[in-house]
């Protein structure tokens, strides 16, 4: 079975769905024996060199249109798009991944020109693949009320995590003096409301928080009546941090804070989970499904509920109980297991009339 994967992502993304195209290609490679093309405009180092490659010119229309040309080329059995789209006209089987839609449900966190070209690559992907994974029950259900898709078509896989994150590490000092709060300027990360919740937290009673995902400049200019918060070190901003260093972060806090309202999976969760950490996460759909009972919930739009959460978390016994849970919560998502569900959904899509 050869199987072409658009690796633009694979190549160039140093997080998110990069993470997630070399995680899956990884596991693949590791656990099955899919034989793999990655196709990526630009020749970058691969992170994985032994793997094929066919690097092409960067241009939206190679990626959409002429891309298909080299696929149908190299006999293909299928090609899966790792990021809500695929190749215009292909004539082979297809696989597409897709994320999320939160273009839809929060198209305020998106330029008018970003959520018109992502509904179109969505709606083409969603109509004219074989097959469709989704992250989580989460995102499919967000699939069947946007988009009336094919509820045949669409096979729920959870995501894989960083090898980083897989590995056996050995803790520095643990200071514990600090939460690690996962956010960005968009709204529906929430940071407004943990930024509220330390600003009503007249006696300090909180650990100060480590703010991951926004750089300073854009967190002056979104978040101007907070700076307060800055300047008085009980909020910090490290800016950009590379997977070594988040990982060092996350080992040396109390805690993991992930305020978001809505995703399409949760990526953190396992990373939290994997370092031994407690979470404190935003009452969502998704999360409940990720996280099950390995994580205190707080209602995303009251500071003081978070506040609670911050303060019960701080108890030995609780965290303690909250880790065990954790390690038990990722025999869910191994990636032997993972790895064959996607092989099993390749060879359905092959024998599919």
């Amino acid at each position: 079975m050869l199987v072409g994967f658009d690796a633009k992502r694979f190549y160039h993304n140093k997080s998110g769905l990069g993470n997630y195209s070399r995680s899956l290609i990884r596991i693949l490679n590791e656990f099955t024996d899919v034989n793999i093309k990655l196709y990526s405009p630009y020749n970058n180092k691969p992170p994985q060199a032994s793997i094929p490659s066919h690097f092409y010119k960067n241009a939206i229309l190679q990626r959409a249109y002429f891309i298909r040309n080299q696929i149908h080329k190299d006999g293909l059995d299928l090609f899966h798009g790792l990021s809500n789209e695929i190749p215009i006209g292909l004539k082979i089987p297809t696989v597409v991944t897709i994320h999320d839609v939160l273009f839809k449900r929060y198209p305020k966190d998106y330029s008018s020109i970003d959520r018109c070209i992502y509904h179109r690559k969505t709606k083409y992907a969603i109509r004219h693949a074989t097959a469709i994974v989704c992250p989580s029950e989460t995102t499919k259900l967000d699939l069947l009320k946007y988009y009336k898709a094919d509820e045949s078509k669409i096979h729920v896989i959870y995501e894989p995590i960083s090898k980083a994150f897989k590995k056996q590490h050995e803790l520095k000092e643990n200071s514990s003096d600090y939460f690690v709060v996962l956010a960005t300027a968009q709204e529906r990360k929430n940071l407004a409301t943990v930024l509220q919740c330390y600003a009503e937290d007249e006696g300090e009673n909180l650990l100060p928080a480590v703010i991951i995902g926004i750089q300073e400049d854009k967190f002056l200019h979104t978040f101007s009546s907070y700076k307060g918060l800055l300047q008085s070190g009980r909020i910090r901003i490290p800016g950009y941090v590379e997977e070594s260093r988040l990982l060092n972060y996350y080992q040396n806090a109390l805690a993991i804070v992930y305020p978001s309202k809505w995703e399409g999976f949760g990526i953190p969760i396992l990373e939290a989970h994997s370092v031994h950490k407690p979470l404190i996460l935003a009452d969502n759909p998704c999360f409940r499904e990720i996280a099950g009972s390995a994580a205190l919930f707080f209602d995303p739009l009251c500071p003081r509920s978070l506040k609670k959460q911050l303060m019960a978390i701080r108890e030995p016994t609780m965290a303690a109980n909250l880790i065990q849970s954790g390690i038990q919560n990722l025999n869910r998502f191994q990636a032997d297991v993972l790895a064959k569900a996607y092989k099993s959904v390749y060879e359905k899509v092959l024998i599919k009339p």
